[in-house]
């Protein structure tokens, strides 16, 4: 099982830069670029929630899991 935050798919989606990302959600650039190259390995609920609100979407929205 595989478990990926889909930032490309949103971001992409609702049209949207990592800066104006970083922006809207106080997170660092560096902190988007890694969520968004899968080169995280532990996200915060707070982070999640952020987001979450940003993109105005449900969990299923952003993490995808997918079955080996």
């Amino acid at each position: 099982m595989k478990i990926e935050i889909d930032l490309w798919g949103l971001m992409g989606k609702n049209k949207m830069t990592a800066t104006q990302l970083a922006k809207i959600t106080w997170l660092t650039p560096v902190q988007i670029s890694h969520i968004k190259n899968g080169k995280t390995t532990k996200i915060g609920i707070n982070t999640i929630e952020k987001l979450l609100e940003a993109f105005d979407c449900e969990p299923n929205d952003l993490i995808k899991i997918t079955r080996k």
